[in-house]
């Protein structure tokens, strides 16, 4: 048998170990990557859901500030249509 053939079996045990060394080290890497992008997941939730909220009170804020704004408007026309027709009685 070739002499570097029995010498890449004779490291083939030392060589699966190592291999299995690092498996397990890019496992508990993976495991707390998962952890991570589990967390930041939530937080990303939690934060969208905080957003959310400010937007609909915030449109809810304009709706109120414009219903205000048309009141008003209505209200002046309503006055100058009456100063109009007071204007035309004279």
């Amino acid at each position: 048998m070739d002499p570097s053939l029995l010498d890449e079996l004779a490291s083939l045990p030392e060589r699966v170990s190592a291999v299995e060394t690092r498996l397990d080290r890019v496992d508990a890497r993976l495991g707390t990557l998962e952890t991570t992008v589990a967390a930041f997941r939530d937080e990303t939730r939690t934060e969208f859901a905080a957003v959310r909220g400010e937007i609909q009170t915030g449109d809810e804020e304009t709706r109120r500030q414009m219903r205000m704004l048309h009141e008003d408007v209505l209200d002046r026309l309503k006055i100058i249509t009456e100063g109009i027709d007071n204007l035309g009685r004279r």
